[in-house]
């Protein structure tokens, strides 16, 4: 998922004054792939292809632009300490020797509370020139249960007292940081526009998955979970224009499809490659941001938003936070 961490990542690769990028993946429990419940096997051997052993290794993905994710062999690692503690030297291994010989920024874009995270962070904050710390969410309102509601407030209000810079993506959440660090910062999301801009005098290719459904087609991309999109919206607006097609494109939080079995107009489709994005923005009729306005959503500043007005498409969304700008 194209997000604005990437984005970031690759802006700073552009500059002529940065000479490489490491961007650090969320970590990634093979053991726990490899002995979930059956039943959930299938969904997840997309997974189990893609985190491979190789995913440990850094791999140049652009120029300038290494990834390496903290994959994690061993299972039971809390009930030998031992196996954590040489899961941790691979870790601090891989990028030590990325590192090597390098003025690095350390850019820090992480709201686990995990141990493993925080001690490979912490060792890291020791050495760093700078450290920036981007609040690019409210990511106390991703967790219900308490104590993890409390563990993730307790690792963002403390990188954001130990950070040189903090940026936010939003006013609101702007205020709270300057609270604990005066220097705090709005760079709102954006888009790049090229990718979107068409040749004059012609028409884009509809993507495969799209030639089928009648027109119009109401295009939704990114997250669909019950926090975040407004189920009971949706399905009102389904029942009300049954001869509109809504495409619903993205992952999708377990169990959440139920809700739309019996709307025949409403189509989920997966996450695309970032670089066709454009191709489907471009063939919807209108998109829209049907999010619930809540806690989890206070917190936002829509990159659908910004993708939407890229590719020259109207939009209609409830009324969240970021938004008001726009109206």
């Amino acid at each position: 998922m194209w997000k604005r961490t990437q984005s970031l990542m690759a802006h700073l690769s552009r500059d002529e004054r940065v000479h490489r990028v490491i961007f650090v993946n969320p970590d990634v429990w093979l053991s726990r792939l490899l002995f979930d419940f059956p039943a959930q096997w299938s969904s997840r051997n997309h997974k189990l292809y893609r985190y491979s052993w190789k995913a440990a290794l850094p791999t140049m993905v652009a120029e300038k632009v290494t990834t390496v994710t903290p994959v994690h062999f061993f299972p039971w690692t809390r009930r030998v300490p031992v196996l954590g503690r040489l899961q941790r030297i691979f870790h601090r291994w891989i990028l030590n020797r990325l590192l090597q010989n390098v003025d690095y920024l350390l850019y820090i874009n992480d709201f686990s509370f995990r141990p493993e995270r925080r001690r490979l962070i912490e060792a890291f904050i020791q050495t760093a020139g700078r450290v920036v710390f981007d609040w690019s969410d409210d990511f106390v309102e991703f967790f219900q249960d308490p104590d993890d509601r409390k563990n993730v407030n307790e690792v963002c209000e403390a990188y954001i007292r130990k950070s040189d810079l903090v940026l936010t993506v939003n006013e609101g959440l702007t205020r709270r940081a300057r609270r604990l660090n005066p220097r705090s910062h709005t760079i709102l999301n954006g888009t790049d526009v090229d990718p979107y801009l068409q040749t004059p005098g012609t028409e884009p290719d509809t993507p495969e998955p799209l030639r089928p459904l009648s027109r119009p087609l109401i295009g939704y991309i990114g997250w669909i979970t019950p926090t975040r999109v407004d189920s009971d919206l949706l399905v009102r607006l389904a029942e009300a224009r049954p001869d509109w097609t809504i495409v619903l494109m993205g992952p999708v939080g377990e169990r959440f499809t139920g809700r739309f079995e019996t709307v025949k107009n409403i189509v989920f489709l997966p996450p695309v490659d970032y670089a066709d994005l454009p191709g489907y923005l471009a063939a919807f009729d209108a998109c829209i941001i049907p999010h619930n306005v809540n806690e989890h959503t206070r917190g936002n500043n829509p990159l659908k938003l910004y993708q939407y007005l890229a590719a020259g498409k109207p939009v209609v969304s409830t009324s969240i936070a970021g938004l008001q700008p726009f109206e």
